[in-house]
């Protein structure tokens, strides 16, 4: 132990740096920009869509979150005690009513349609 030296950590790290460097100028220029080109691609290829997927889903989910917590949407109640549409419902049907019934009965009545046709044919 006594003749063991002490090398400074930052000693370490240059020479470590020093190493690095080295190896990285013995790539060819054109294999490093191959290497380069390949990182990056496979990044915006499956990180981003990925990264950019999980950030749009959390976003999302605090804005409706936010939305859904406020007072507008909370269930209400008549004098017989059922559930009535609160105010944020009212206000989505009034506005949106024709295409929620298009969506909801829509694919449902065309089909009804196709069968009576059928069976008048």
């Amino acid at each position: 132990m006594a003749n063991e030296m002490m090398i400074p950590k930052d000693f370490n790290d240059k020479i470590k740096q020093h190493l690095q460097d080295a190896i990285i100028q013995l790539i060819p220029s054109e294999k490093w920009d191959e290497m380069i080109k390949a990182q990056v691609d496979n990044f915006i290829k499956s990180d981003l869509p990925r990264l950019v997927n999980e950030l749009a889903r959390d976003k999302f989910k605090s804005i409706i979150k936010h939305e859904l917590d406020s007072p507008k949407w909370n269930a209400t109640y008549n004098k017989q005690g059922q559930r009535v549409a609160s105010e944020a419902v009212v206000d989505l049907l009034k506005n949106n009513g024709n295409e929620i019934l298009r969506g909801l009965f829509g694919g449902i009545i065309q089909d009804i349609a196709q069968q009576l046709k059928n069976q008048l044919y």
